[in-house]
């Protein structure tokens, strides 16, 4: 009932207040809306209501009662020390512009996000539009692009030092390469299309990538401060020289009341901004709206160690906010450097640490004796290691693992628990560590092509996408053989997906993908497989042909995968993959394109200097991979003297220290206990390599120092 009453006099009052006053206000604002005189029965209307984040950052108007069909006009303006973000209508962003007008036709409740600039800063324009040519234009391989920012707007009346530059982008992130110079001008705006303003050398003050971040602000702290005069406009010149492009980027700009800005893009012109007078620009009177950081000098930088087991060294201050300052560690004799922390956080593990100033700051490099990293091939005939050695803690450790001829890499464990399922392993050192590379025998009447190096998700279908089509070359080099094939094998290494597919093989001439549509064509009769194939986690997932498919031997071969599944997930799958000297590989992937593998030449794909390892079955092929974990136990651990160890079909044990040295090696004649004498050993860290009937695995114990 109360529901009911409420509504009631809402009802009245909005159709009352339309008719009779024709306005309704709403927190100070008020939206006009224009009626017939005399007219008492509802319009079809709708609630606007405006509200700004956080509170007391800027000013929101435009809300109230409007028509459906007519339109919104909301503003936003920004208060002292913030800048105007976005509006937003529920959890969607709905515009990166003031004023933003829309047509309505619900009721909504919309939010005018501000950020809070840094202090000692200067903000510039009133965001109006976006220009997609400015600063850069990411649709083109390069640009070249000036604007004039006069002293009025820059209202300094003293020599200031600026640091930085803030861009917002509306649109997609995209990485560009610039190099950024500001020059001191008379110049008040561009008389013509070629009346270039010419920087030196000296005017650079920045060089580097940039990722300008999506729907968001990006600073670009300069390499150098840029020495304003004082009393002279600025002029902004930015050459991109990226040398590729993608469409998406667009900066956010306000009007001028003349031409403040030239600039020129294309695919073919890397553009000279010491001779631009020969290029013909494009005069604007948009702007992109900007932030000056200020460089003040006011921050100071000190380090220390943990102890006396190294000495560090910083550059002087003090700094302004956004310099580049750097840190240096070096470690004392057989000590090493572990990593720089701040505040009790790790900041880098790089001995030599550049950083960016952003306050005061006090850095403690922390030194120590070196921790092992320990590799071992498992079996040992499997194939070879390289990696390891004497680590700082916090250190990066890459090791690679290469099958042997006749084996094949199964993955990285440490004390049987899998870390990797690829033969590049990379990991941050936390303490002594031995890692096994295992292998197994490549299996019967089958043939590997490939070391698996790393996992991808491309190849060889893409389940973020609906639909992918990929085609992959593997050479007859790699092959070696002709032969019936009857499977096809890919290893997983992420998330489990079910895909729908369809495959062909093809024997090929081509051995390289020469563009973006140079696709191959498959004909009914290269179809082996299609059916819905469930790629499981950290294991091979045989495609087994429902005929064999006969191989010349000395052809190429296409590998084809039409994915038609129809859905997509987020968590996508990557199978293992290996690089090539060629683009070997090409895909594409889409939403809302099924691929026609039989005419595939109109759609344009991505080329990869990369491909699957695979399996290929032959007759008779099987294909189990080699369990790496057995319930084994050994104890007393830490010991004195003796240590048993518990298994099924005991073989051999083999004893390491933490260098890597075999120590002694034990027949176990296939036990299920074998009982060790340690008491000669020193109390250390000692590594058992265990052999029984199925597998190798690892244990540690430690010796403890005789009472």
């Amino acid at each position: 009932m109360k529901r009911m009453v409420a509504f009631t006099l809402l009802s009245l009052f909005v159709v009352f207040g339309y008719a009779q006053n024709n306005s309704v206000s709403m927190g100070g604002t008020v939206s006009e809306c224009t009626v017939d005189k005399g007219q008492t029965a509802p319009l079809d209307v709708s609630m606007i209501v405006v509200s700004v984040d956080p509170v007391g950052s800027g000013m929101a108007e435009g809300g109230g009662l409007y028509e459906n069909g007519s339109t919104a006009v909301l503003t936003a303006t920004a208060n002292q020390g913030f800048i105007f973000k976005n509006w937003t209508k529920g959890e969607s962003s709905e515009s990166f512009l003031s004023p933003y007008s829309f047509t309505v036709t619900e009721g909504a409740s919309y939010v005018a996000h501000f950020v809070e600039v840094p202090e000692n800063s200067i903000v510039i324009g009133q965001p109006t539009t976006t220009e997609e040519p400015l600063p850069s234009n990411s649709y083109y391989n390069y640009t070249l692009s000036e604007q004039i920012f006069t002293a009025d707007e820059l209202g300094l009346t003293a020599p200031t030092d600026l640091a930085s530059v803030t861009f917002v982008n509306t649109g997609t992130a995209k990485t560009r390469n610039y190099t950024i110079y500001m020059v001191n001008t008379e110049r008040a705006y561009f008389r013509n299309a070629v009346d270039w303003i010419v920087p030196t050398e000296d005017d650079i003050v920045f060089t580097g990538s940039v990722t300008m971040a999506a729907g968001g602000l990006t600073t670009i702290y300069f390499n150098s401060p840029f020495a304003y005069d004082g009393s002279s406009n600025v002029a902004l010149i930015v050459d991109d020289n990226t040398g590729s492009y993608s469409r998406g980027m667009e900066c956010r700009t306000f009007t001028a009341a003349d031409d403040k800005t030239l600039y020129i893009y294309s695919d073919n012109t890397n553009y000279d901004p010491y001779n631009p007078t020969s290029y013909n620009g494009t005069l604007s009177q948009e702007r992109n709206h900007v932030i000056f950081g200020l460089a003040s000098y006011e921050y100071t930088v000190d380090v220390s160690t943990n102890s006396d087991e190294g000495m560090v060294s910083v550059e002087e201050g003090p700094f302004y906010y956004g310099q580049q300052c750097t840190a240096t560690a070096t470690p004392i004799g057989d000590n090493v450097f572990y990593y720089w922390a701040e505040n009790g956080v790790r900041v880098s593990v790089d001995a030599i640490y550049s950083f960016m100033v952003t306050g005061n700051t006090h850095l403690v490099a922390y030194f120590g004796p070196p921790v092992d990293v320990i590799v071992m091939a498992v079996p040992e005939e499997g194939g070879t290691v390289i990696g390891g050695g004497g680590f700082g803690i916090g250190q990066p450790c890459s090791v690679t693992a290469t099958a042997n001829g006749g084996y094949l890499f199964t993955n990285w464990t440490v004390y049987d628990e899998v870390v990797s399922n690829v033969c590049d392993y990379s990991f941050s050192v936390t303490g002594e560590t031995v890692l096994l590379a295992n292998f197994e025998k490549i299996p019967s009447n089958s043939i590997v092509v490939g070391q698996a190096t790393t996992g991808r998700t491309f190849l060889p279908t893409y389940s973020y996408y609906n639909y992918s089509l990929t085609q992959q070359i593997y050479t007859a080099d790699e092959i070696g053989q002709a032969c019936d094939i009857t499977s096809i094998a890919f290893f997983n290494t992420t998330y489990e997906k079910t895909r729908d597919l369809t495959v062909y093989l093809m024997n090929t001439r081509k051995d390289a993908f020469e563009s973006n549509t140079d696709w191959l064509v498959p004909t009914e009769a290269n179809k082996v497989f299609s059916g819905v194939v469930t790629f499981t986690v950290d294991s091979w997932v045989d495609l087994f042909f429902d005929i064999p498919f006969t191989y010349d031997g000395h052809s190429n071969l296409a590998v084809i995968i039409d994915d038609n599944t129809g859905t997509w997930d987020n968590n996508h799958m990557a199978c293992r993959s290996y690089d090539v000297d060629d683009y070997q590989a090409i895909k594409i992937n889409k939403d809302d394109v099924d691929f026609n593998p039989f005419e595939p030449q109109e759609y344009s794909g991505t080329r990869l200097n990369y491909k699957n390892q695979i399996i290929l079955g032959l007759e008779g092929y099987t294909h189990t991979s080699v369990a790496t974990s057995k319930p084994i136990t050994v104890y007393p651990n830490p010991t004195e003297n003796e240590l048993y160890l518990e298994g099924n079909g005991l073989k051999k044990v083999e004893i390491y220290n933490t260098l890597g040295q075999l120590m002694e090696t034990i027949d176990a004649h296939g036990s299920d206990m074998l009982r060790l004498d340690v008491s000669e050993y020193g109390p250390a860290v000692y590594i058992l390599k265990i052999h029984s009937d199925d597998e190798t695995t690892t244990r540690r114990f430690v010796k403890k120092m005789t009472e």
